[in-house]
């Protein structure tokens, strides 16, 4: 397209504020827009034609290239498929299937066959093709495999089959009839004795003793003549050691090889008290969760030596400045604060103060204060 721009270009002299000298342009840029956008529509036009020329041009190719594919497909699944009207026990041994005209015309057999009552489909016979004569329809065949019961039956289904193992009865991947060997189950007999065996082993770890209901002894006889319903209400919360149990000591001191009871959690989270400090002092996180301290004097707090078990666990230190009052407390090594910022207290006398504390690692406790000056 031939360029505009001498034509457009505004000289000395010009009338700017006349109307014709600008409408002559704009209808030059109007017609030169027109152009382009009458092209863009007959271009659409010729893309659409194009595109619906080449989709009409791959359903006449492909389609009928597809549909005969799928054509093939289904009769070569056919193939292998077959019925027979033949009145046959469902037992092993030699059979002979008779074909129906339609079915054995492209029949095509496989090593192995499974035969199927069609009125009965829980019945089958599986076995290896021993002969087929198309012209008398007879397919012959040594059943190996039999399911379902042995009636007899007229309308059988016959499609492809698989072949036993060397030995049936131990294949690990054979599909119908895993034996209880194959998958080591239990009988109930069996699966009785090992749960009390399994229990009696279990009141031996924790020494549980009754003298109203059967001790553990009973229980470990040769012939385990007891059976599951002997054992109801043994194993009860009375009959456990109180040994067997952490208080709530053991559960702040991570005590191991300890039953824990509902109580006992509660009450290891319950306040301890911590005393009086005064000077340096080194923290025993193992002693507490929540701790109460008197400030009698200055004092110095460290970390102390923090379990492994202990990271990640949070809780409450109380510090209750004494009568005398302006204590202070100093945060040595191994504290860290909210914005790096030691929390402030409140030292008037008697005021309680309450420091959130988080254990980040064995030698690392973030501090943040929680309560300033109670009262």
């Amino acid at each position: 397209m031939s360029r505009r721009i001498d034509a457009y270009k505004i000289k000395t002299n010009d009338n700017l504020g006349n109307p014709a000298f600008w409408n002559a342009r704009f209808a030059d840029i109007d017609n030169r827009l027109g152009a382009v956008e009458d092209y863009e529509g007959e271009l659409q036009t010729v893309v659409d034609s194009l595109t619906a020329l080449a989709l009409a041009r791959l359903n006449d190719t492909f389609l009928p290239l597809i549909n005969e594919a799928q054509s093939r497909l289904n009769s070569l699944a056919v193939s292998f498929s077959a019925e027979a009207l033949t009145s046959l026990a469902c037992t092993a041994g030699t059979k002979v299937f008779t074909l129906t005209d339609a079915t054995a015309a492209n029949y095509v057999y496989t090593d192995y066959i499974t035969a199927r009552a069609a009125s009965a489909p829980d019945n089958t016979m599986t076995g290896q093709v021993v002969s087929f004569d198309r012209t008398t329809k007879h397919l012959t065949v040594a059943v190996d495999r039999v399911t379902g019961d042995a009636g007899t039956y007229g309308d059988w289904l016959i499609r492809v089959g698989y072949p036993p193992g060397s030995n049936h009865e131990t294949d690990y991947d054979n599909p119908h009839h895993v034996t209880a060997e194959q998958v080591g189950a239990y009988t109930i007999d069996e699966a009785n004795v090992a749960i009390v065996d399994a229990i009696v082993a279990a009141v031996a770890a924790l020494a549980l003793q009754s003298a109203s209901q059967h001790p553990a002894s009973d229980f470990a006889t040769a012939d385990h003549s007891h059976n599951i319903g002997d054992l109801t209400g043994t194993v009860a919360f009375s009959n456990i050691a109180t040994s067997a149990f952490a208080d709530a000591a053991a559960m702040r001191a991570l005590t191991a090889s300890k039953l824990i009871s509902t109580d006992a959690v509660i009450a290891g989270n319950a306040y301890v008290a911590g005393g009086n400090l005064t000077g340096a002092v080194a923290l025993n996180f193992a002693n507490f969760v929540n701790v109460a301290y008197t400030l009698t004097g200055d004092v110095t707090l460290t970390p102390g030596t923090i379990p492994t078990a202990l990271v990640g666990t949070s809780g409450v230190m109380e510090f209750t400045e004494d009568a005398t009052g302006n204590r202070n407390i100093t945060w040595g090594s191994g504290f860290k604060f909210s914005d790096g910022i030691a929390p402030a207290i409140d030292k008037s006398s008697g005021r309680v103060n309450t420091i959130n504390y988080h254990i980040r690692s064995t030698s690392l406790v973030y501090i943040g204060l929680a309560f300033h000056g109670v009262r």
